[in-house]
Parts: C-alpha cells; structure tokens; sequence
C-alpha cells in the first residue's frame, strides 16, 4: 500500500514595499510670502535647503508619481525670443523696405495673433493703410496675409534670424526669398506653443543612476521627468448656433395628415415663412377634441409647396383621439433669428495659448536607482524647454532683476511634485 507523504509548505508573509514621501513646492523657495513680495525669484531654478538633510534612511528607489504645474507663461514674449518676425514690402515696384514688427508679451491664439500683425503692419506706413491678416476661409488651418484691395503693394514674411523658434516657425511660413515679393502670402497649421514640453531636472537626484538618460535633442540630461504639454483632449470641432425668437409665426392648421404617435403633420392653409425651420419651438392651440393636441412642440418639417404641411414633434409625448380643426387652432412658432458660425483655429484649445493647470499622476514612474548609504541634502531643481535652454536664464535675460515686467507673469508660477521613495 502506498501512502502519500505530505509536506508542510513554507508560508510566506506579502507586504506592500515600505515607502515615504518627498514632497517638493516651488514656492518654498522662500522662507515665507513675506520674502516672496520683497524679493522675488523666478520658480525656473532654485535651491532647497535645510539646516538637516530632507531624508534619511536606507531607501534604494526614488520615483516621481505626482506633479501640478500653474503654467502662467506667456505663448508670445521676449523671453522666448518668439515675438518678432520681418516684413518686407514694395510700394509701386520701388525699393524693397524691411521692418521687423515686435509683437507685445502675452497669450496669444490665431485670431489674436492675426490682428496683432494687422494693426502692426498698417502702422508702418499709410499705404499699407488696407492690409489685411485673417484666418483663411477653411477656418482651422492657416492664416492668410494680404496687401489689400491696392495691387501696388507686393511684400513677404521672413524671421529675424537665429537658430531658435521663433513667430515665423510657430506660424508656419513657407520659405521665400526676401527680394521675392508678392500680393498674398498663406501660413500653414500655426502650432502657438512657445514650448512642447518641460524637463525637470535635480542632478542630486539622478546622480546614483547607472542607466542615465538619453534624447534625440543634441543636448541630453538627467531628469526627473519630460512634462509634455497636452492633454487627453479631442480635435475641436465647428459647430453652427441658431437663435430663436422675435414676432411669433401664426400658421392654421386645417387637418391631420400623420400621426406618427408624438410626431405629427398638419396640413395648411398657406405656405409656412423660410424662417420656419427644423428646430423651432411652437404651441399649438384652439383644436378641439381628444387629448393632448394643445401643447408645446418642436418644428421637424415644412413641406413650402401646395398642398402646405408642417410636422411637428409633441414635448410631452404621444396626443390621444381624434382632433378637430372646427374652430380657430393656431400653432404660433418661434422662428429663427440668427445663425452664427463661429471662426476658430484649432490651437484655441491646445495648452499654452492660455494660461492653465498641468497635473499628472504616473502609473508607471521613472525608477530613480538611490545609495542607501547617502541622505538627501540640499537639492537644486531647474526646468528646460524643448530646445534645452534654461527657462531662468530666458528669463533673466529678457527681465533682469526679476521684480520687473516679466514677474507679473511668473509670481503665480508654481509647481509642485510627489516622489515616492522606497526602502526595498
């Protein structure tokens, strides 16, 4: 007889790894608001420090799961070094004159951004009193630039040179010759972000990496995160808006043509007016007999030819037994008013041509490698655009002194991140 043997199992005991939270605020740059209004500092790159170190313990993983970011920066400014672009024209066929038009600092979408240049060129000279900058007929696309009804004035658009982005990129100008002039001149898709993305970067942080990070840019950097811009959103889309309302209609109904249990057609005594259109409320009264005829409904159909019909769809549902038009029914409609289709570009919904609020929660964090042996101390934190230049430097190269008109834009600048760190 053969007997199983049974062997007790080892049981082991699963737990969440042990963690903590470095919490890090842009703001605590300073010891207190107090400091904050005396002696203003861009939040782009800045030092934390403590009379102690932030952490101690054996920890061995640093991972960014949360970050906020209050992105207040202007999409147009001198700071970017996006705010100029080069204007070429010809009066007459005559001498070629250049002048590079300075946008002022602020948010900026197509439609602003258009009558921005607008303004701007027709202050140059008073011949070019009629020039025109609009968003071209197929709305979400590009800007068209035109000299107006005068076919004397021939021009082109050229940047200001330099190798960073600049209006001419973010508009997007087609390549032309600066001595090759013409009457119109079409942009393509405009892409108004001065940036596309931010990068974080603490090298007190990333110094324990093995694995260090890389990017197709020229310059490569260690980060705690690349913070793109975009949002989950969807394309935008172009929708009509109708108003109702003004001098009632009175149409005579004069028989039931179809019921259709809540949509109903009417014939008529005369043809219904053009405004009278899908969509228009009314209130049927004066028909006798039945239930539920004298209501309020909405206009689904106009037949405009003999014999007239109307049709109608009832608000609160299906009338009962038969009407009688003996009387004086009236069905007194609303009709249209206005329609409007509004012009838009598409970048009005990307961010960065308004201000907003970036936050992010990561699933699946960068895995920071930590020296167990080796507290945290005093960390430096910096940001860099997608160019790879320091934004504090753009900065305080464009506003020196940090109090001045480019502080109006960065005193609410404030980001914040959670870095989870784990012992195992």
């Amino acid at each position: 007889m053969n007997r199983l043997s049974l062997q007790a199992e080892e049981a082991y005991t699963i737990r969440p790894t042990a963690t903590a939270l470095l919490c890090i605020d842009s703001d605590d740059r300073y010891a207190n608001f107090g400091v904050g209004r005396t002696n203003p500092t861009y939040p782009f790159t800045f030092n934390i420090q403590k009379n102690e170190s932030l952490l101690n313990g054996f920890f061995k993983r640093l991972a960014l799961t949360e970050i906020r970011m209050n992105w207040t920066l202007p999409n147009v400014s001198t700071a970017w070094g996006n705010n100029q672009i080069v204007f070429n024209w010809s009066y007459n066929g005559g001498a070629i004159t250049s002048t590079t038009i300075t946008i002022s600092d602020g948010f900026y979408s197509s439609e602003l951004l258009a009558a921005e240049l607008q303004l701007s060129i027709r202050n140059i000279n008073t011949q070019l009193a009629t020039f025109q900058v609009f968003i071209g007929p197929y709305a979400d696309d590009y800007l068209c630039l035109q000299a107006g009804p005068s076919s004397l004035i021939t021009f082109n658009i050229q940047p200001t040179g330099g190798s960073q982005r600049q209006l001419y990129d973010m508009l997007s100008f087609p390549p032309t010759n600066p001595l090759l002039l013409g009457n119109t001149v079409y942009t393509g898709v405009p892409s108004l972000r001065a940036t596309d993305y931010v990068d974080i970067v603490c090298s007190q942080l990333t110094n324990n990496q093995s694995l260090k990070d890389a990017t197709t840019a020229p310059a490569s950097r260690d980060m705690i995160a690349r913070i793109y811009l975009d949002e989950s959103v969807t394309s935008q889309t172009i929708a009509q808006t109708v108003t109702y309302g003004g001098n009632a209609i009175s149409l005579t109904p004069t028989a039931l043509l179809l019921n259709g249990g809540a949509t109903i057609q009417f014939s008529l005594g005369s043809a219904p007016a053009a405004t009278v259109v899908p969509g228009c409320p009314c209130v049927i009264s004066g028909i006798t007999g039945g239930l539920g005829w004298n209501s309020t409904a909405l206009v689904v159909g106009t037949k405009t030819t003999s014999p007239y019909a109307i049709t109608v769809q009832y608000n609160v549902g299906a009338p009962t037994g038969t009407p009688a038009f003996a009387g004086t029914p009236v069905i007194s409609v609303s009709p249209i008013t206005s329609t409007s289709l509004p012009i838009s570009a598409w970048d009005d919904r990307i961010n960065g041509v308004s201000p907003f609020v970036i936050y992010r929660q990561y699933p699946y964090p960068k895995q920071i490698r930590w020296n167990t042996s080796i507290p945290i101390g005093n960390l430096t934190f910096e940001l860099y655009d997608d160019q790879g230049r320091s934004i504090q430097n753009l900065w305080n190269i464009a506003y020196p002194g940090e109090a001045g008109f480019g502080y109006l834009f960065t005193s609410n600048f404030a980001w914040n991140l959670s870095i989870l760190v784990s012992e195992d």
